[in-house]
């Protein structure tokens, strides 16, 4: 008999692949602006990503948005629009 472990090796959960994604947009632009981030101020979803903060921070965010984009995508994610 397999145990639960052994199912989920086998089958993707779903949502992980998503976190990660923001996970590692909070990271980059944490690192840009200087000012935490977490995942949970993160969403990206078709090549969107949008960041619930503060407009002083998103000022910043959108001051540095091609050197974001280009950090994002030396790591695999595609960002077309920033918001």
């Amino acid at each position: 008999m397999k145990s639960f472990a052994d199912l989920l090796l086998n089958y993707p959960i779903p949502g992980v692949q998503a976190l990660e994604r923001r996970r590692i947009c909070a990271e980059e632009a944490s690192a840009i602006t200087g000012c935490a981030l977490t995942s949970k101020n993160t969403q990206y979803k078709n090549e969107e990503l949008t960041f619930s903060v503060a407009p002083v921070i998103k000022s910043a965010l959108f001051l540095k948005q091609t050197e974001l984009i280009d950090r994002l995508a030396s790591r695999g994610i595609t960002v077309r629009t920033l918001k």
